[in-house]
């Protein structure tokens, strides 16, 4: 800004000097000689002394420019050239004044430049220190720079091992999800194969239990077999006897002619195994035996021919066990009824002498005596 007030000063100057000049040809014109002096004089190289001179030496000029008026064309014209000169003369002494105004201004701005000029020798001097600070911070921040690109290759290479760490992770995650399922699967697995174990070990237990009760009930069964079953019932052709025994022994409701011939077993094994046993005992539990067997045919619905055939199988077993002791004699449907060896409770008076239907059997001792009769029905 400083420098713009200087540069306005000068251009002032300038144009002051220019007046100057201006004037004295001006003045030049109008000398006594007449003579027109309106070459170029010298501008800025002229000293401000000079010029002064020139300015005192105007009213002289004044003088003899007004002698020579009264001696030519008149008084008007020389009148005209007096109050020109005087205003010429006042113009002078208004630029002598400003020229001398200026000079003052000039030196105070050539002070004020040489400060300046001071003031920016020292400001050049601090920005050539600053420029090597700055050069010092470039080269600094050009290090921090390559710091700073070796940290962005160096983060670039740390940002691809955490990429890839974790990918590496969402496949560990995926692979532990995975795992997991398999191992709740797994889980589930092992939960429902221990609910089956639990089941299974159930299942043995009651089967441990049940094949504990089916040994005992085997050891019951063959004590039992032993107790209740005659010798006899252990041939092949008496299997399915056994076995209808046995069925309707468990039958819901059991059948009674089935119970009165179990019961007449075991009564007969007993006494059979009793090596004193008494015969008429022995000869009445094998007739009570005949009258379930009986019992037992009609309930399964055997006809009286059927009847006749299984009585005489039963009878053909038992007599071969006790041959020393007694035979049974099974009455044949449709024969004379003999009263020496059948008796009829229930016929009528007037009833045909021929068997219709047998209850039971007739048993006679060892030595032939008739111990039980037949009891029959007559037609």
């Amino acid at each position: 800004m400083r420098d713009k007030h200087f540069d306005e000063l000068n251009d002032q100057l300038k144009k002051l000097i220019t007046d100057v000049a201006g004037i004295k040809s001006a003045v030049g014109r109008l000398s006594p000689d007449g003579s027109d002096k309106s070459q170029p004089e010298q501008t800025e190289n002229t000293s401000s002394g000079r010029l002064v001179s020139e300015i005192n030496d105007l009213p002289n000029l004044a003088s003899g420019t007004e002698e020579k008026c009264a001696n030519s064309e008149g008084v008007e014209e020389s009148s005209s050239t007096s109050t020109e000169l005087e205003i010429l003369r006042d113009r002078l002494i208004q630029v002598e004044e400003e020229q001398e105004n200026s000079a003052v201004s000039f030196q105070e701005l050539s002070a004020e430049n040489q400060h300046l000029q001071e003031r920016i020798e020292a400001e050049r001097a601090e920005a050539t220190e600053l420029e090597k600070k700055v050069q010092e911070f470039q080269g600094r921040l050009e290090q921090a720079q390559e710091e700073i690109n070796v940290s962005r290759d160096q983060n670039e290479s740390f940002r691809a091992i955490n990429i890839s760490y974790e990918e590496e992770i969402k496949n560990l995650r995926a692979t532990t999800d995975n795992f997991q399922a398999t191992t709740e699967h797994l889980e589930n697995d092992l939960t429902e194969s221990r609910n089956q174990c639990a089941q299974i070990q159930a299942l043995l237990d009651e089967s441990l239990r049940e094949n504990e009760n089916s040994q005992a009930n085997a050891k019951l069964n063959n004590r039992l077999t032993s107790i209740i079953w005659p010798t006899f019932l252990s041939s092949e052709e008496f299997t399915q006897w056994k076995q209808s025994l046995i069925e309707g022994l468990f039958a819901e409701p059991p059948s009674s002619g089935v119970m009165s011939t179990v019961t007449s077993l075991f009564s007969y094994n007993a006494l059979c195994r009793m090596p004193e046993q008494e015969s008429k005992r022995l000869i009445d539990v094998v007739y009570d035996l005949g009258l379930a067997l009986y019992a037992w045919f009609d309930e399964s619905g055997f006809d009286r021919e059927v009847s006749f055939q299984n009585a005489s199988l039963w009878a053909d077993s038992i007599n071969r066990e006790n041959a020393d002791n007694f035979t049974i004699l099974i009455p044949e449907p449709d024969t004379p009824f003999d009263r020496k060896t059948m008796v009829s409770y229930d016929s009528d008076t007037t009833a045909s002498p021929d068997v219709d239907a047998v209850r039971s059997w007739c048993i006679k001792d060892s030595e032939g005596r008739i111990q039980r009769q037949a009891t029959v029905l007559l037609n």
